[in-house]
């Protein structure tokens, strides 16, 4: 029965995945919400002014600057335009994604919860009698909720490194704006990053030769 039980690194690892994954739904909760407000706000408008000019009176046209019978098919043509747009939006559902990713934030960050309440001290392992109960934990709250995109998945896992990283420097240097964090952090790494390949590169190179 013991070898069914999770390694404590398992459970490690789960808990970071499971860290990850709450920061990954909360963007794409922001994300969609923010499309819906804009894209709604923005047709709101245009169907206000289409309403208004539908009936307007030629001398308004000319006094804007357009001849009448062209501002007018013009207007026509927008007027058409948006209802495709209303009609797109409508199958994309912002809205309807961004419940989605509410509902499973809020489903992850109940398990997170049970975690943090047995969560051992750092060197220590986690409670060999709570692993089996904190892995079913993990699994059923990844089956009970919408799953992360794998085309935005390398960009948030990206988004929520980086949010740790800060949130560290934040701790020691509280008077020091996020932005200089954020291109600090963003400089170091493509900086670390072009080191080690040119080292790797290099002996590959010594390697050939």
């Amino acid at each position: 029965m013991n070898d069914l039980v999770p390694s404590s690194d398992e459970i490690e690892r789960q808990y970071r995945v499971m860290r990850q994954t709450i920061d990954s739904h909360s963007f794409l909760r922001e994300l969609y919400l923010r499309w819906a407000t804009v894209t709604h706000v923005t047709l709101l408008a245009c169907s206000a002014v289409f309403c208004s000019t539908t009936f307007a009176h030629d001398g308004l046209y000319r006094w804007l600057g357009f001849e009448p019978s062209s501002a007018k098919y013009f207007g026509g043509v927008a007027s058409v335009v948006s209802f495709g747009v209303a009609l797109i939006l409508l199958v994309l559902d912002f809205k309807g994604k961004a419940a989605l990713h509410g509902a499973a934030l809020e489903r992850w960050t109940r398990v997170l919860t049970e975690f943090r309440q047995v969560q051992p001290n750092e060197g220590q392992e986690w409670p060999t009698e709570h692993r089996t109960r904190l892995h079913c934990a993990y699994w059923t709250g990844g089956e009970e909720s919408v799953n992360i995109p794998n085309a935005k998945f390398i960009s948030l896992k990206g988004r929520h490194l980086r949010k740790v990283e800060i949130s560290k420097l934040k701790s020691r240097y509280p008077g020091c704006p996020r932005l200089v964090f954020w291109a600090f952090i963003r400089c170091r790494d493509t900086y670390r990053f072009l080191k080690e390949f040119r080292r790797d590169d290099l002996g590959k190179n010594t390697g050939k030769e």
